[in-house]
């Protein structure tokens, strides 16, 4: 029986080296540093041509990250980055003739990824609607719609997408009367082929739609309008998707007090869609955040509050049972950073996040855009201190604790960050930042969205783990033997 105890004793060395090695291999991949929420994971500053760059708007789908924006010498651009690592796959360069093109707004689904903007048309000196569709994998041009009405100016500010349909809202000038049209244009997803227009001209007044968002079987547009020059109206219009059949909209109308009544962005959840912007009443620039039924348009909730002098709510997300907007307030002589988080149903507030700026700013300062992912809100936008920052910040949805924030300028000169998006644990602002030599570059920040293992040196602590591991089984090695042992004796 001699060949069955050298098999007990082989097998007994073999299980404790198993354990060893496996406790080493537990330590090794579990100890050390980690990248943490908010680290940055990689950033693009970029200079298309030696003048102004400024990245607009970005949408994160799947492992990509798609930008659109200007590049210096009035380039209409597109850039689309792998997630991980920031690399580079692809640039659409776009121009109608050495004139100023820019992209407003971008979105991307499995095949395509689809841009709104604007081109300037060097023939007639005017600003044309554009709209491009590229191929995801490597950029190529499937098809581009470039809407240009008597050669008067139309831009596109907003798009969305749906499993057959393209849909775009923008600004165009109405021949006859000469003043601004509120536009929607909608095509088919493959040809680029128009489906339905809305054209709206409310009656010898400007109008124009900033914000798109597609749900089930609507189509929701954010905007405003105005009313004989004088006074201006916050305007929601909801259309059928497949028809463009308008089944109802909202105007919210201030009697006499200017035209900065807007509503600049829009979310859809459940039965319900939520628009936020602000109005001017009796001369103070309010906050507004407004939630319809989507069957109705009937006013479900309302939260409106006096920011003074603005900017008031510019960007809004909806997910579960809850809504986050964005925005700030200023006096005149200092600015508040401001984020809210709603029930959905009621509209109580929930939470609320302020960062106090400093008085040497304007307007202009606060978050601007919004998004939710994996129980956490992040908000981009611009606030001044020493200089004017990008900002970025982090909040746990649920309670509103600040878990992280971003102040970031690329050179000491003015700095901000429009849009935020977020996807498989990674976040991804986008803006500009001015350089020392005054040259305002295009900029991709992107963050760790969770905490990730990196694989590091065990500490001195970990090697003595390690250590009485080995320890632990030369004792087991030991043990098997001297039963061995007494087992021959006996």
């Amino acid at each position: 029986m001699i060949w069955f105890h050298c098999l007990r004793l082989y097998l007994g060395s073999c299980i404790s080296f198993f354990i060893l090695i496996c406790l080493a291999a537990l330590m090794l991949a579990g100890s050390g540093a980690r990248a943490a929420d908010g680290d940055l994971a990689w950033q693009d500053a970029f200079d298309l041509g030696g003048g102004d760059n400024e990245a607009r708007a970005v949408d994160l789908y799947g492992n990509q990250v798609f930008v659109a924006g200007a590049g210096s010498e009035g380039n209409w651009l597109v850039r689309a980055y792998a997630s991980r690592g920031g690399r580079l796959l692809w640039q659409d360069v776009f121009d109608l003739g050495d004139l100023a093109s820019y992209a407003l707004d971008i979105v991307a689904e499995t095949n395509y990824v689809y841009t709104a903007g604007l081109s300037m048309k060097p023939s007639e000196d005017n600003i044309v609607w554009v709209v491009r569709a590229n191929d995801v994998g490597n950029g190529s041009l499937l098809w581009q719609d470039v809407f240009d009405p008597d050669g008067n100016d139309t831009l596109a500010q907003a798009v969305d997408v749906s499993e057959d349909k393209v849909y775009v809202a923008g600004v165009g000038t109405n021949p006859l009367s000469m003043t601004d049209d509120w536009v929607v244009r909608t095509h088919d997803k493959m040809s680029g082929d128009l489906i339905w227009q809305d054209r709206f001209d409310p009656s010898e007044g400007d109008a124009g739609a900033n914000a798109i968002v597609v749900y089930g079987s609507r189509v929701f547009v954010a905007g405003g309008s105005t009313d004989h020059m004088t006074e201006g109206d916050w305007r929601i219009r909801a259309y059928d998707a497949g028809s463009g059949d308008l089944l109802w909209q909202d105007v919210f109308k201030v009697v006499g007090d200017g035209l900065e009544n807007q509503a600049y962005a829009i979310a859809a959840l459940d039965k319900t869609v939520f628009a936020a912007g602000g109005v001017t009443i009796e001369g103070t620039y309010y906050w507004v955040v407004r939630a319809y039924d989507q069957e109705t348009g009937g006013l479900v909730w309302q939260d409106q509050f006096d920011v003074e002098l603005g900017p008031g709510a510019r960007g809004i997300t909806a997910s579960g049972s809850m809504v986050f907007a964005t925005g700030g307030s200023f006096n005149g002589a200092s600015g508040t950073w401001i984020d809210r988080a709603y029930d959905a149903e009621t509209g109580q507030i929930v939470w609320e996040g302020r960062l106090e700026l400093s008085p040497l700013g304007d307007n202009d300062q606060g978050g601007r855009a919004i998004t939710f992912k994996e129980g956490r809100v992040y908000a981009a936008g611009n606030g001044f201190f020493d200089t004017e920052k990008w900002i970025v910040r982090a909040y746990d949805a649920g309670n509103g604790v600040v878990l992280w924030q971003d102040l970031f300028d690329l050179g000491e000169g003015d700095n901000i960050a429009f849009d935020i998006d977020a996807e498989n644990n990674r976040v991804v602002a986008v803006g500009f930042g001015e350089t020392s030599s005054f040259v305002d570059e295009w900029l991709v920040r992107a963050y760790e969205a969770r905490s990730i293992p990196v694989r590091t040196i065990p500490a001195l602590s970990q090697w003595g783990l390690i250590a009485l591991a080995g320890v632990l089984g030369i004792l087991g090695l030991l043990a098997v033997r001297r039963r061995e042992t007494a087992q021959n004796r006996d």
